[in-house]
């Protein structure tokens, strides 16, 4: 059995990907999407959903079946979530290895072909599995998710003008239902990060800009503590508490303030300063959208109250919200930016 795999995030399926659809459906008996980010929360970069998505790529190859006057059964259409690992293209390699041959099952004699196009840097993974053949396709269709995306919130409530071309029918029409609520969410973040670029346009020296921050991995009782943002960027979204490190303090200092201030946690600060574990310093520049932020991260582990409770916390200051989430809920929670993969990082829970 010949078995065509192609890995995107898809956000948004455009013609360029419709091409390559085209391909896999007319030389290969399985197909499988590895739909990537599905991790992720809603953002400017992640603007939609694993299910969205999904139902585009089904849509998509049931149309082009239907042109082309040919047979495509929907079970030879796999769509799979595959999750983003920041800090770790190992377990994101395994991830995409092991849903692969779940669902192949007992075909081991398949002959499995990873199909793709080189655009970039950003292509690498596509070398990522010497277990595969991999096979290049050519850019048909001169198009990138990233043009659209940026073209849709800078036209905001208008259309998408030159672009709606670019994407099927059912993809421009829910681009421009902009009434959604979770729109206006992606609408703020856009324009944080524009007038953002624009404070800082005669910076200097812009290769060296990165802004210093410092977040917190409060654990207790197998619970780790987590604030939803008021504002944008990510408003509505849980995250790490933690903030941007002031001109006079320590990344420690700030870590410590932002932890009280957004969580007004009801335990001793000289307690907490005194549970510190560990503290690692993330600083892949794809951490966060906008100009890079680097964050110093403490790990800080206390114990529950005399009675056996969890301690006492009230979102605050940039919170709208703070609670204590167990572990293994927080697993299935699309956290702010890379905060899921920080918090894997020191507990290997996510």
């Amino acid at each position: 059995m010949k078995v065509g795999i192609f890995i995107g995030r898809f956000q948004p399926v455009h013609n360029g990907h419709l091409s390559v659809f085209s391909y896999l459906q007319d030389r290969f008996d399985r197909v499988f999407v590895l739909l990537g980010s599905a991790n992720r929360r809603r953002s400017i970069k992640n603007p939609f959903t694993f299910s969205e998505r999904e139902q585009w790529i089904r849509t998509a190859f049931t149309e082009l079946a239907v042109k082309k006057n040919i047979s495509f059964p929907a079970d030879r259409l796999s769509v799979v979530p595959i999750n983003d690992y920041m800090y770790n293209d190992t377990k994101w390699e395994v991830e995409c290895f092991y849903q692969i041959h779940a669902l192949l099952d007992d075909e081991e004699d398949a002959d499995i072909t990873l199909v793709g196009y080189e655009k970039d840097a950003s292509s690498y993974y596509l070398h990522s599995f010497p277990q595969w053949r991999f096979e290049a396709v050519e850019k048909v269709v001169n198009v990138d998710a990233t043009d659209i995306r940026t073209c849709w919130f800078a036209s905001a409530l208008q259309s998408l003008g030159d672009y709606r071309t670019l994407v099927p029918p059912y993809v421009a029409d829910a681009m421009l239902g902009n009434d959604a609520p979770h729109f206006a969410n992606l609408l703020a973040e856009y324009r944080y990060y524009s007038e953002e670029q624009a404070r800082f346009a005669s910076y200097p020296y812009p290769d060296t800009l990165k802004f210093l921050c410092a977040d917190t991995i409060l654990l207790c009782k197998g619970h780790v503590l987590l604030v939803q943002r008021k504002y944008a960027p990510g408003k509505d979204c849980w995250a790490l508490p933690g903030g941007f490190v002031q001109r006079d303090e320590t990344f420690e200092q700030a870590a410590l303030r932002e932890l009280f201030e957004e969580t007004r946690v009801k335990v001793p600060a000289r307690v907490v300063a005194g549970s510190i574990k560990a503290r690692q310093m993330f600083d892949d520049p794809r951490r966060s959208l906008g100009i890079p932020r680097v964050t110093m991260a403490f790990l800080i582990e206390i114990a529950a109250d005399a009675d056996g409770r969890l301690p006492k916390v009230k979102g605050s200051d940039d919170a709208q919200d703070a609670r204590w989430i167990p572990l293994a809920r927080a697993r299935a929670m699309a956290l702010y930016d890379d905060h899921g993969d920080i918090i894997d990082f020191f507990t290997g829970s996510l």
